[in-house]
């Protein structure tokens, strides 16, 4: 429920912007609610932690496309009870940054920002898939593979 008030306003609040635009491709094409694995590097056979994210495009201002506009898409993460431990709330906050032509860097804290989350991955359709690593108080955590596709 967190998650889908969340994806409201910030569509709400995207929509309230006539003089903004999409400036990249890449942040239509986020826009949505997927669904989230995480394979753990450290346990190869186990199942893979599951969540839910629902992002919505960034709109920049019109005008000419600065290199520090790289924000694509925000919104809310909702991981299932297993994952990462814990350290993610219902509804934590995702933002969406590009990394090159079709990549994408996602990024999520915990509720106290000692503990992080980094997935870099490759937009492909209605699919993202990569490489994540979380970071607890300025040592590596866990990491492993990734895949997001988008719930229809």
């Amino acid at each position: 429920m967190i998650l889908r008030v969340m994806v409201i306003m910030c569509a709400t609040v995207a929509a309230c912007a006539p003089a903004d635009r999409i400036t990249d491709r890449r942040a239509m094409v986020l826009e949505g609610d997927w669904r989230l694995e995480l394979h753990d590097e450290s346990s190869p056979n186990g199942s893979p932690s599951t969540g839910r994210m629902a992002l919505v495009a960034v709109r920049h201002a019109v005008g000419p496309i600065r290199a520090d506009d790289q924000s694509l898409a925000a919104g809310a993460v909702s991981m299932d009870a297993g994952a990462l431990e814990q350290r993610v709330a219902d509804g934590t906050r995702v933002a969406v940054e590009g990394a090159g032509a079709d990549s994408v860097t996602i990024r999520f804290s915990g509720t106290h920002g000692e503990f992080s989350v980094v997935l870099s991955g490759v937009l492909r359709g209605d699919t993202v898939s990569g490489e994540w690593r979380s970071v607890l108080s300025r040592s590596q955590g866990s990491g492993g593979r990734f895949r997001m596709t988008r719930r229809r």
